[in-house]
């Protein structure tokens, strides 16, 4: 038995939400603020509601807030009257549908479910009025109290403090273990008698004896009436008292029964051990119960833990527990943890709406999306989109995971142009943009090539629900005439018998056969405007050299991208000044300003030490203040600004 959905409505920052989970292990990402804590409140809420003693109750601050903008530009603030919260749970065994029938409801397909619908109203004065019904929604009835007593919560706040946990002498979790094993081993009568025999021993000790003595002569000495002598022996001998004495240390080696306690350990490593402890709680119940279920919540597990460790953790808590009816729910900002999680597992949570990452690779073939142009418009396959599926599940590491969390992803071909974007960014004008791209939560990824189709996958459905709700931007170049890069071509060459190659290669260039992928990524982006496909026709660095190059030669030369050349290369720089001044006065022609393009394009380095020098000096530049003269890539200006809100 597991919770499968959840509906939420008016709880704290929550105005609507449904969310599903899956029966083992879910993993609720996004960034602050996006209700993740509310989200397992809402849960704990239920678990909780059936102890004794709640760790969790519904205060007047827990009722959702509205918001309005009013014609003169004040703000109204109506707060809810009303919470609502109900709980589906669905793969009841035989024998928890006799222990929950007063829950119970059919599915088309005929099997049973549980449902609970928990609200809170505010009435006057403030006070706080709690009910709930089960069963049907149309006509529910209130279920035996003492059926709540069945679902259990084990929480771990982001705030935990573990060690205090694992310290603490009442009801601790190991006391609670180790006491369910004393009551089904019937051995409560021995662990009893050690205590008593420890007292005895205790009591024959001179010092203890001394005192004893000491503190009844002082007695008498104060009141000379008929008082009782004091004894003294350990503290209690009930079993809940002796379970809860016993605590964890950490031996000084294996054979050692000295050694640290845990106040002197790493807070890392005591969450690890709480959470142990939990865990090894959990299994015990299930060895004598087979009707309750368990909620295990934790909040940030990578707290105080080094990414390998957070692995880990991982890879034991997804395999920890074999049972039908436990669940574990863990929010995390840690992208060390959502690179390993299978997608289907990750729920993303942004602007009150719920998003499965893997649902986004589920039945997409029936969206008739077009994957190949040239052939015919061919759609895409079955095939395709597991592929797709599988290159994610490789593709998403610790830095490309960091998407999930953004606002917006552009992608990129290369680490060099990783670096470049972002600077790029801080140079547009504050009227298009305000701030950088990373300012605005938009992350940059680098595909390590052209790999983008897999990536589109995540933003193409035209289902809200199979779409990450985040706009992305595709950055590419069609590179034609890859000829180019041979040594026919490069600046010496280019020079030489009055320009003739430098006249071949432009020709190359305007004429090339395109390679067929831009159009198929703008097929694939399949209408969404969330979607951007931005190329250019040549490398990067063409296309820059292109965008900084203008009809008047003096406004050519005062660009930082012409300085920057003259600084790096003075005789490259020389060669395209020669050819400039060759063309006599007047303005450049379209023609001659792509010609002086691709002599400034011979003048780079390579490309990754092009993009760390351009980078560092565009900062520089900046950094000293005045008038920005460099302008960016049409495409690239395109792309940043589709990101950017």
């Amino acid at each position: 038995m597991y919770l499968s959905k959840i509906y939420i409505k008016n709880f704290r920052g929550i105005k609507e939400l449904l969310v599903k989970f899956d029966k083992k292990l879910n993993v609720i990402i996004g960034s602050n603020g996006q209700l993740k804590t509310s989200l397992v409140d809402a849960i704990r809420l239920f678990y909780s509601w059936g102890e004794p003693n709640r760790d969790i109750e519904i205060t007047k601050e827990d009722f959702h807030v509205e918001f309005t903008q009013n014609p003169d530009g004040t703000t109204t603030a109506t707060t809810s009257t009303r919470i609502d919260i109900c709980y589906l749970f669905e793969g009841l065994s035989a024998q928890q549908e006799g222990a929950f029938y007063q829950y119970l409801d059919k599915k088309d397909d005929g099997s049973m479910v549980a449902r609970v619908h928990l609200s809170f109203e505010m009435k006057e004065k403030g006070r706080i009025y709690s009910s709930y019904i089960t069963g049907k929604e149309e006509n529910g009835i209130r279920a035996d109290w003492n059926t709540f007593h069945y679902f259990h919560p084990y929480y771990l706040g982001a705030l935990r403090d573990s060690t205090r946990d694992l310290m603490s002498t009442r009801n601790n979790l190991l006391g609670r273990v180790i006491k369910r094993k004393i009551n089904r081993a019937g051995s409560e009568d021995d662990v009893k008698s050690i205590v008593d025999n420890a007292n005895v021993q205790l009591l024959q000790r001179q010092e203890v004896m001394e005192t004893q003595t000491g503190i009844n002569d002082n007695l008498t000495q104060i009141n000379r009436s008929d008082l009782k002598d004091v004894e003294l022996h350990i503290e209690q001998n009930r079993i809940e008292y002796i379970v809860n004495i016993i605590k964890p240390f950490l031996p000084y080696s294996q054979n050692d029964k000295k050694g640290f306690v845990l106040t002197q350990n790493s807070l890392g490593y005591n969450n690890l051990i709480y959470i142990a402890s939990v865990l090894s709680d959990i299994k015990d119940c299930h060895v004598d119960d087979n009707v309750s279920i368990y909620a295990l919540l934790i909040e940030e597990p990578e707290a105080h833990l080094h990414p390998q460790l957070q692995v880990n953790l991982y890879n034991f808590l997804k395999d920890a527990d074999a049972s039908e009816n436990s669940q574990t729910f863990i929010t995390t900002h840690s992208p060390t943890l959502t690179s390993r999680i299978p997608l289907e597992n990750i729920i993303l949570l942004k602007d009150n709406d719920a998003y499965h990452v893997g649902n986004c690779f589920k039945e997409r073939h029936s969206e008739n999306i077009i994957r190949d142009v040239a052939k015919n418009n061919r759609p895409l396959k079955v095939e395709e989109v597991v592929s797709y599926r599988k290159m994610i599940s490789r593709y998403f590491d610790v830095t490309r995971s960091q998407l999930l969390f953004s606002s917006g992803c552009m992608f990129i071909e290369g680490i060099s142009e990783c670096q470049l974007v972002e600077t790029f960014s801080k140079l547009i004008d504050k009227s298009l943009i305000d701030k950088s791209l990373i300012d605005n939560q938009v992350e940059i990824v680098d595909t390590d090539g052209t790999a983008f189709y897999q990536f589109l996958m995540l933003f193409n459905s035209s289902h809200k629900a199979k779409r990450l709700p985040m706009k992305a931007a595709f950055v590419t170049d069609e590179d034609q005439f890859t000829d180019s890069k041979y040594k026919e071509y490069n600046l010496d060459e280019l020079v030489k018998d009055n320009y003739t190659k430098l006249h071949t290669l432009r020709d190359g260039i305007n004429n090339g056969k395109m390679n067929g992928r831009i159009d198929n990524l703008k097929a694939m982006a399949n209408h969404q405007d969330g979607i951007k496909v931005c190329s250019g026709k040549k490398t990067l660095e063409y296309q820059i050299c292109k965008a900084n190059v203008f009809a008047n030669k003096e406004t050519t030369r005062e660009t930082w991208l012409y300085e920057l050349i003259k600084q790096e290369n003075i005789e490259g720089i020389n060669k395209v000044d020669s050819y400039m001044t060759g063309l006599g006065e007047g303005e450049m022609s379209e023609v001659e300003q792509q010609n002086v393009a691709l002599l400034m394009w011979k003048c780079l380095p390579s490309k990754a030490e092009f993009a760390q020098t351009l980078n560092s000096f565009l900062l520089d530049k900046k950094g000293i203040g005045g008038d920005i003269k460099f302008t960016l890539p049409p495409y690239i200006q395109d792309a940043i600004t589709h990101l950017v809100p």
